[in-house]
C-alpha cells in the first residue's frame, strides 16, 4: 500500500510541475488579450488544486491528516516552522 502512495504522490507531483510550467508561462505574457487571461485564471485554479492536493497525499504519506486545502496549507506551514526551530 504505501508503494501505491508513493507512486500517487510522485504522479501528482508531475501534475503540478506541469500545470506550474503552464501557469508561469502565461505570467510572463506582456499584453494578454481576454481569452488569454481567461486562460490563465484557468492555469492558476488547476495549480493551485493540484498543489494543495499533492501537499495533502505527502501529508497523509507522512502519517498527517489535514481535509480542506486551508487545513492542508496550515499544518505543512506548521511543520516547517517546527523543522526550522529544529535545525537551529
Amino acid at each position: 500500500m504505501s508503494e501505491l502512495k508513493n507512486i500517487r504522490l510522485k504522479q501528482m507531483y508531475q501534475n503540478f510541475e506541469k500545470a506550474f510550467k503552464l501557469l508561469r508561462k502565461f505570467v510572463h505574457l506582456d499584453k494578454p488579450d481576454e481569452i488569454e487571461r481567461a486562460c490563465g485564471i484557468q492555469f492558476f485554479k488547476i495549480t493551485y488544486k493540484l498543489a494543495w492536493k499533492t501537499l495533502k497525499d505527502y501529508l497523509e504519506y507522512e502519517k498527517y491528516i489535514a481535509k480542506s486545502p486551508r487545513e492542508t496549507i496550515k499544518l505543512h506551514l506548521i511543520l516547517i516552522l517546527k523543522y526550522q526551530n529544529l535545525r537551529r
